[in-house]
């Protein structure tokens, strides 16, 4: 094996672990939005009720 076929495969290597992980972003920044959401929604629906509307 050569320096050149060995470039290749670690290029090839790092592509995939690449997508491996924005994938795992992806689904982690789904459940951040929702957990931010419900998170808002509670604190405004506490704003609501100590102010009395």
């Amino acid at each position: 094996m050569n320096d050149h076929d060995l470039l290749i495969r670690i290029d090839v290597k790092l592509d995939s672990l690449y997508a491996g992980f924005t994938n795992h972003l992806k689904h982690h920044f789904r459940y951040n939005i929702m957990a931010w959401t419900v998170t808002l929604g509670a604190i405004i629906s506490l704003i609501l009720i100590v102010v009395g509307i």
